[in-house]
Formats: C-alpha cells, structure tokens, sequence
C-alpha cells in the first residue's frame, strides 16, 4: 500500500495520512458544534471526498505540465478574482464568492497554488538566487492578487497568498537577513513592504 500511494499515486503517505487525521477531525468538531445535524457533515464529507479525488488527479500531473501551464493557471485565476469585485456573492460584509450553478467558491484560493507555482516556473529557468530584477517581477505576480484580495475584504487569506509568494523567493536563495549593501537584499525588502502595505 505505501508503495502504491509513493510510486503510483505520487503521494506522500505520511501527508495524506494527516490530512485524513484532520478531515475527520473537522467533521467530528462540525458535528458538535452543528448541533449534531447529520445532514450539514454529510454535505461536508461529500466536498472533501471531491477535494480529495481532486488531489489525487493533480498529483498525477508532471511538474513540467505545470510549469507550461502556470501563466495561464495565474491568469484565469485572476479574471476570477476581478469578477468577484464585478458580480460576486456578498455576505457577512466581504464579497468572496462566485456563484456557479448549485456551486460556489472563492476565487482567491486558487491564488494560494498559482502565485508560487509561476514564480517557481519562473525562477526554475535563471540563475539562483534570484537577481534584483528577478525580486521585482516576482513582487509584482504577488502584489496584484494580493491587492485584489485586500479589495474584497479578506485580509487573512492575502496573507496568506503573499507569504506562498515570498516563500518561494526564500527557498530560492533570498535572504533572510536584510543586508543594506546588497541590492537583492534591498529589491527584496522593499517588494515586501509594497505587498504588505496592500495586504
């Protein structure tokens, strides 16, 4: 079974394991605090069991289809943020949400996966760590949904893109030090105080 999930399916058991630890922890917790509705966990369970077959096909996609892929996946995700400003679904105070039919989702989610998945398409093809240039292009692929994000409200999940965004930077040789006589060090500083100042 462990080879099956690794070699096969291309997951790491471990992951999976504690992601199905967590989802039925989620349910047992909705359970009790739903006042013990059945109805509202099985319409839970049924869209993580969707989320869960929807990881697997991804997993089975190759790196290199991704990184063909990641300008496109970017793009469109953003048209879907725009046109939540445009037509989504306000409620509680924030408009997050597109409408699909019986479905509905949020846009900005999507970001979580392509803001790093293009900076490390991008990235993957120059030289390491990322030059000044590199800091500013890259701080502009984060800035964009991360102030459309800002827009809706839902600062949280703004955060959340621009850390995925910046954390790609890092693992890619990015400083964690500032060093004021480096230009990186410098680009890189004041590209995140732009995205945070946004956010």
């Amino acid at each position: 079974m462990h080879k099956f999930i690794t070699e096969k399916l291309h997951l790491d058991i471990w992951l999976v394991a504690a992601l199905l630890a967590l989802c039925a922890l989620g349910l047992v917790v909705l359970y009790s605090a739903g006042g013990e509705n059945i109805e509202v966990v099985t319409r839970q369970a049924v869209r993580m069991g969707i989320a869960l077959v929807v990881m697997v096909v991804l997993a089975q996609t190759p790196p290199a289809a991704l990184s063909r892929w990641s300008v496109w996946i970017y793009l469109v995700s953003l048209i879907l943020l725009a046109l939540v400003l445009v037509a989504g679904e306000i409620g509680k105070g924030a408009q997050r949400w597109l409408e699909l039919g019986p479905f509905s989702f949020q846009p900005s989610e999507l970001l979580k996966l392509a803001v790093p998945i293009l900076l490390a398409a991008y990235l993957s093809g120059r030289s390491l760590p990322p030059n000044i240039y590199s800091v500013i292009l890259a701080a502009v692929v984060i800035m964009v949904p991360v102030a459309l994000i800002a827009k809706q409200p839902d600062l949280g999940t703004a955060l959340m893109v621009a850390v995925s965004g910046f954390s790609v930077l890092f693992i890619a040789g990015l400083s964690w030090r500032p060093d004021p006589l480096s230009r990186n060090s410098r680009a890189g500083f004041i590209a995140g105080t732009l995205v945070f100042h946004h956010a």
